[in-house]
């Protein structure tokens, strides 16, 4: 993703924990020529978001880093992550399962605003997103928001 998206930004930083797949980055970038690309072995919970204006992940970032994100990033920074962020933060659906949020981030004000925007309807509910989901992811959003309500309060002061 990083050489792909080098050309059009001013410095590109990828984070790896697996160390064979950060040693075949390193090699991918370097064989690439791009100068403006960094790999770095290492958590990116853990990273600076201070200069960031495009958050590219295919893992789930939970509230927790999303919470430093929204505190560190410039306002409008673009945070397009791989399947449904976590309830309740509000995000737009792109394409298959990407989404766009942008900072701050914005709160559904129930579960049915959140399944709207997840489906990416105007007319949607709880139960039309339990029947997307399946069994196990929605017995794992039904967890997760009831740990919401009191990690919003506490993250995004």
């Amino acid at each position: 993703m990083c050489i792909w998206i080098s050309p059009h930004v001013k410095r590109a930083v990828g984070f790896e924990t697996h160390y064979d797949r950060y040693k075949r980055a390193k090699v991918a970038v370097e064989r690439s020529g791009a100068k403006n690309v960094e790999i770095k072995y290492a958590d990116f919970s853990r990273a600076s978001f201070r200069k960031a204006t495009v958050i590219y992940s295919i893992v789930d970032i939970g509230l927790g880093v999303m919470s430093k994100i929204n505190r560190e990033s410039a306002r409008g920074t673009k945070v397009i992550q791989y399947l449904r962020p976590n309830y309740p933060l509000m995000g737009t659906k792109l394409f298959g399962d990407y989404f766009l949020l942008k900072t701050p981030f914005k709160r559904a004000r129930d579960e049915d605003e959140y399944a709207r925007a997840i489906l990416g309807r105007e007319s949607a509910s709880m139960k039309d997103l339990a029947r997307k989901l399946g069994g196990r992811d929605m017995k794992h959003l039904k967890k997760e928001i009831e740990d919401s309500k009191a990690s919003w309060n506490r993250l995004f002061r």
